[in-house]
């Protein structure tokens, strides 16, 4: 559309334009008492994908979708029987160093490096798949780049002292 039939918005168009950007955050916050009075004994394992209740969030933090604020993260580090370290992923194509490309099930995902975050496993829904252990170990030397952290997984040869 030419420069000359472009029209402003109006009062009530703009006020329709700001309720849909604004975010239901206390939605979110019913949603999240819930899966806090949730006990389910998952049995989830590293390199799975797991449908996540990520929520919704601040700034450039990703968020989830839907009612539920769901989106598919990939368990990194399982740390007890409810909780784990979590990375979410995209079927939006992204490149950069932030993000690693996986291929599953005939679809491309794009793992949010950048988004590494620890979670309650109540906030686990569903699995939907795993990756292969070669696919795994190669996510994995990703992040450990991603966030400078030596290959050999040793946190003494990382710098990281206990």
């Amino acid at each position: 559309m030419p420069k000359s039939q472009y029209q402003m918005p109006n009062q009530c168009q703009m006020s329709q334009i700001q309720k849909r950007m604004e975010k239901d955050f206390d939605s979110w916050n019913g949603k999240k008492k819930q899966l806090d009075g949730t006990r389910r004994n998952l049995f989830f394992k590293e390199g799975e994908i797991w449908w996540c209740s990520m929520g919704l969030n601040i700034g450039e933090e990703v968020y989830g979708k839907g009612e539920y604020f769901r989106r598919p993260v990939v368990v990194l580090k399982k740390l007890s029987h409810n909780s784990c370290i979590v990375m979410p992923t995209t079927t939006k194509k992204r490149e950069g160093s932030w993000y690693h490309h996986l291929h599953i099930r005939s679809k491309d995902r794009f793992v949010m490096m950048n988004q590494i975050r620890f979670i309650s496993a109540n906030r686990l829904w569903v699995r939907e798949s795993a990756l292969s252990q070669g696919d795994f170990q190669t996510l994995k030397k990703s992040v450990a780049l991603l966030l400078g952290l030596s290959q050999s997984g040793h946190p003494a040869e990382a710098g990281i002292s206990g």
